[in-house]
């Protein structure tokens, strides 16, 4: 479909105008609304993706996924227990969907619940062993329990995984610099 294409090239607004056309065409699909409600929440528009995911549900409620994306939006527009709320639900339908166990690992996380965020992304690491942002939202959990080696370690394998984001070299060099190893915390 040319609208996931755009999606994975960057190109949002293209995305969300072929996601449309499909809608348009079947005002029913599910799975349309709930990948536009990704593409809004990747362009920052945390409304209309909700609004587009809470869509999906109603259309396919059975259907992980929607829960999923729903829970991604809310968490990054800073709504931890409702990003919770809607990834249990993913989770709950199907209890192998990694990401949804990842994401809501992150809000763990921002909430301070170490120890949960630590588990959902042992969870999702043993799902999906190769997705690097597991292993990021594990090592920030490590980082505020002050388990720094574990932090670095979680960070570093992220950092194997994928080398593009910055955000793991940053929490890295933060474990490393909360240890009191500046030249390290550095690199």
């Amino acid at each position: 479909m040319q609208a996931f294409t755009y999606h994975n090239e960057g190109e949002l607004d293209k995305a969300i105008e072929e996601y449309g056309k499909v809608i348009k065409l079947d005002p029913e699909n599910a799975w349309a609304y709930g990948n536009r409600g990704i593409t809004w929440t990747e362009k920052g528009e945390f409304d209309k993706a909700i609004e587009d995911c809470n869509k999906a549900v109603e259309l396919d409620p059975k259907y992980a996924n929607s829960y999923g994306s729903l829970g991604y939006a809310w968490t990054r527009k800073g709504e931890f227990d409702k990003a919770i709320e809607n990834c249990s639900k993913a989770i709950e339908l199907d209890p192998k969907d990694a990401s949804s166990y990842g994401i809501r690992g992150y809000a763990w996380a921002e909430k301070g619940e170490s120890d949960k965020a630590i588990e959902d992304c042992n969870k999702a690491i043993e799902l999906d062993p190769k997705e690097a942002s597991f292993y990021g939202v594990r090592g920030y959990a490590w980082a505020q329990k002050g388990e720094l080696d574990k932090a670095i370690g979680d960070y570093s394998k992220a950092i194997e995984l994928d080398p593009n984001d910055a955000s793991f070299y940053g929490g890295r060099g933060h474990a490393w610099a909360d240890k009191g190893d500046f030249d390290k915390s550095i690199l």
